[in-house]
């Protein structure tokens, strides 16, 4: 994954990784008639 601020790449560690992977996750499973495999 990466982050960009202001045109400049932040750094994205394992932890931040999983946090953002798993709001997106959770964003696209709310929507109607779509599966989302948790891991």
């Amino acid at each position: 994954m990466e982050i960009f601020v202001d045109e400049k790449e932040v750094a994205a560690d394992e932890f931040v990784q999983n946090v953002m992977g798993r709001a997106i996750a959770g964003a696209v499973s709310a929507l109607k008639y779509v599966k989302v495999d948790r891991k």
